[in-house]
């Protein structure tokens, strides 16, 4: 994990971390690396700037998580229901729980980690 709960409540100034803040913060460090083709291995190898865009990234795609239905999100959310007459059914194939947010691609954009050119050396 990218960020801990200390981390997490001073950047949002908030007083406590959702109940499944572990598994949200593992599952949206995977969307972090994953977004950025895997090159993050070792964060404290990075500069110091691409390290706080790499946690404030972090921050910003867990509260997305958890604010689109927490854990349940991972698993892919509900994809129909039902009460009495009315139903619901999601037409989309992917859960846009699990997207990237746009908040996290803007830190992580700035930091130049999405960057997939191919780098030139003379």
């Amino acid at each position: 994990m990218y960020i801990d709960a200390n981390y997490y409540t001073a950047f949002l100034n908030i007083a406590a971390v959702p109940e499944d803040f572990n598994l949200l913060c593992e599952m949206a460090s995977s969307q972090i690396n994953a977004a950025c083709a895997l090159k993050i291995n070792d964060l404290s190898a990075l500069p110091f700037k691409s390290q706080e865009a790499v946690k404030k990234a972090t921050v910003m795609q867990t509260k997305y998580l958890s604010d689109n239905g927490g854990a349940l999100a991972l698993d892919g959310g509900i994809a129909s229901a039902s009460i009495g007459k009315f139903s619901y059914t999601e037409n989309s194939t992917t859960s846009e729980a699990t997207a990237l947010c746009k908040a996290a691609e803007m830190f992580l954009y700035a930091s130049g980690l999405m960057f997939s050119g191919v780098a030139v050396c003379e």
